[in-house]
């Protein structure tokens, strides 16, 4: 029988030794979702650049039809 991997939350966090299992659901739970909010955050972001770039650079972008 092959052992469970640890979630690389708790791996790196070395709370593996004093979690039980309810602390580590709420731990990993909060990782997750700072990871959505952040990525949110990145690809919001990435748009403004990319409008931004459109709008003082109308030359270097052509729109294709």
């Amino acid at each position: 029988m092959t052992e469970a991997k640890m979630p690389d939350a708790l791996r790196l966090s070395d709370l593996h030794e004093f979690c039980n299992l309810l602390n580590l659901q709420t731990f990993v739970g909060r990782i997750r979702r700072s990871r959505r909010i952040r990525h949110g955050q990145s690809a919001l972001c990435q748009q403004y650049e990319a409008d931004f770039f459109r709008l003082f650079n109308p030359s270097t972008y052509t729109r294709k039809l």
